[in-house]
């Protein structure tokens, strides 16, 4: 039964994280899972009462319940097997009928997990008294559910593709049938022993050739929802991220969680740099405006690993340094090392002056970063194992020794940001906060009222924030929401809207944050919509266009529902929001 128990909350855990990526929201995702498999669980515990009841104790009846307890295990060994990729076809092909689909599976697979556990102890009662087939059965089981948890969130997800999951605790159900089917084959208490060797064969086949197939039908699938073809897709244990390339104008796209977009190369720089220049130059004017021209600005990206946004202000002449918190180390590998994005973001980590590599597990409350550190040698501060992935093959000393790169401090560090923001004790000038959209539960805890505190808490006096925030036009009351929310903590905003061509709808959206008076603000906006030309060479964007990005009407700073709404921790106001289709326009639509 240990076996069972890992094998069962294995697929439990594979069955909501299917959903979640399905349907987006984990809490209810998680909680429906449950709901079905447990329903389905004590349902089958409840019938089986009637299986063989009216049968005496005999040897008929207890080969019987063998063949039913094996036959039991080998169907859940390939319904666990191939459930989220049936779920994953169904989304493609038929997604009317998915949410019956992922009911089907998931409460028969409860129905199954159900029914081992008595068939079990109904066996067990040959061999051992009540006290101890309890003991044989459901403490094993229990025990081995725990195990099978931590398995899961510790080394399946990390050792195996998400889709492939199924068929490693398919496998080892399989096991626990083939054992219990040698065990009783040698006392000759198995009934037609060939059939279920025959079915033994055909499940084999169907184990194997599914587990060796999926990274294919994965791939199809993931194609089939992109416009272009796929050039790199990885499955990083926290995101799936995909590259695609336009075959016709060579523009590639960084998409994240399989279908939302994080970057394109169409956009031309619409999107980075606006989040990188615009909170940069307002900070160099205001240490202008208070007789500092020469202050160079310490900057912390919240997100952006592709390095796009770093890569802007590893150009910028008055940034010192430039500090990147990306929660997803596989992002900056995947951005440092894939072709089509070196060529994306000019090989930002590459060149990079002075590159530092942190992983979560060196940051401590109140301390400050280790500024001064020597690459290729993992010391205190506790490198992550991918900075030598990041390192040319010519261990070249970024330090200063080649007088070409004079580009600012880059400093990566693997570890959620928010959680960076609340533990760290330096302080930066400007604070881009280059978050994905929030779709979901956990992203929507990145806006709310705790999580502007905490940025708050590291931003240097005359400091500026910005943030992108969904599209103004399609999303407004989230837009609103996030604007509210910035101004319930202190922030005096600066409201942005802009044409991204590349994203669904073609219309973003960012909010600025800062606390400058008034008078002044009204000074150093002037100072800015007078400037020629960026410090930088941009593609697209011009000064002009900050003037422009501001005009907003009454109307468009008018909530259509939700007037007024603070996202908060406790009430996640912003995901209410994006739940309601009455405001909310999805991306995918």
């Amino acid at each position: 039964m240990l076996f069972t128990g890992i094998c069962g909350v294995v697929f439990e855990c594979v069955l909501a994280g299917a959903a979640t990526r399905l349907f987006g929201n984990s809490d209810v995702e998680w909680a429906k899972t449950l709901t079905f498999l447990f329903f389905g669980m004590g349902l089958a515990t409840w019938g089986q009462r009637y299986y063989l009841r009216k049968t005496e104790l005999s040897q008929a009846k207890f080969m019987n319940l063998i063949r039913a307890f094996i036959t039991i295990e080998i169907t859940l060994a390939v319904a666990g097997s191939i459930a989220v990729q049936v779920l994953f076809v169904g989304n493609a092909y038929i997604p009317e009928e998915i949410y019956l689909i992922r009911f089907l599976f998931t409460f028969g697979i409860g129905l199954l997990i159900g029914a081992e556990i008595p068939l079990a102890q109904r066996v067990n009662e040959y061999y051992a008294q009540l006290a101890d087939n309890i003991a044989d059965t459901n403490a094993w089981d229990y025990i081995g559910s725990g195990i099978g948890g931590w398995l899961f969130y510790s080394v399946l997800l990390y050792a195996f593709r998400f889709e492939q999951i199924g068929y490693v605790a398919g496998a080892l159900n399989f096991v626990v049938a083939g054992m219990t089917f040698w065990f009783f084959m040698r006392q000759k208490m198995v009934e037609r022993p060939l059939k279920l060797q025959l079915a033994f064969a055909i499940v084999t086949i169907i184990l194997i050739g599914g587990y060796a197939a999926t990274p294919r039908i994965v791939y199809s699938l993931q194609q089939k929802f992109y416009t272009d073809p796929i050039v790199y897709i990885e499955n990083t244990g926290k995101q799936i991220v995909a590259i695609t390339k336009n075959k016709r104008s060579g523009h590639a796209t960084l998409i994240y969680d399989t279908y939302f977009q994080q970057a394109s190369q169409l956009n031309k720089g619409r999107y980075t740099d606006r989040m990188a220049l615009y909170p940069t130059l307002l900070c160099n004017l205001y240490h202008q405006s208070i007789g500092v021209p020469e202050s160079k600005l310490d900057v912390a990206i919240f997100g952006g690993g592709d390095g796009l946004v770093a890569n802007v202000l590893t150009k910028v002449s008055f940034v010192n340094s430039i500090t990147l918190v990306e929660y997803d180390p596989a992002v900056i590998r995947i951005c440092s090392t894939q072709r089509d994005m070196l060529a994306w973001n000019d090989s930002v980590y590459h060149r990079a002056k002075n590159l530092h590599v942190l992983k979560s597990g060196v940051l401590f409350p109140g301390e400050p970063l280790p500024h001064v550190a020597e690459l290729g040698r993992p010391g205190e501060f506790g490198y992550d194992s991918l900075q030598i992935a990041l390192l040319p093959e010519k261990r070249v000393d970024y330090r200063g020794t080649d007088q070409q790169f004079r580009n600012p401090e880059l400093i990566v560090v693997n570890h959620d940001a928010n959680l960076f923001a609340r533990d760290i004790k330096q302080k930066y000038d400007v604070i881009i906060m280059d978050y994905p959209d929030p779709r979901t539960l956990p992203l929507s805890i990145l806006y709310t009222v705790e999580s502007f505190h905490r940025v708050r808490r590291v931003l240097k006096k005359g400091g500026v924030i910005i943030t992108q925030a969904t599209s103004p036009l399609h999303s407004k009351d989230t837009f609103l929401c996030i604007n509210n929310t910035m101004k319930a903590v202190g922030f005096k905003t600066i409201p942005l809207k802009a044409e991204v061509p590349s994203f669904t709808g073609g219309h973003w959206g960012w909010i600025i944050g800062h606390f400058y008076s008034d008078d002044l603000i009204a000074e150093l906006l002037q100072k800015f919509d007078r400037l020629e030309q960026f410090p930088v060479a941009t593609e697209y964007l011009q000064p002009a266009n900050f003037q422009h990005d501001r005009y907003f009407t009454r109307q468009d700073l008018t909530a259509d529902k939700y007037e007024g709404a603070v996202n908060t921790f406790s009430g996640l106001e912003i995901f209410e929001i994006n739940e309601d289709k009455d405001v909310s326009w999805s991306i995918l639509n």
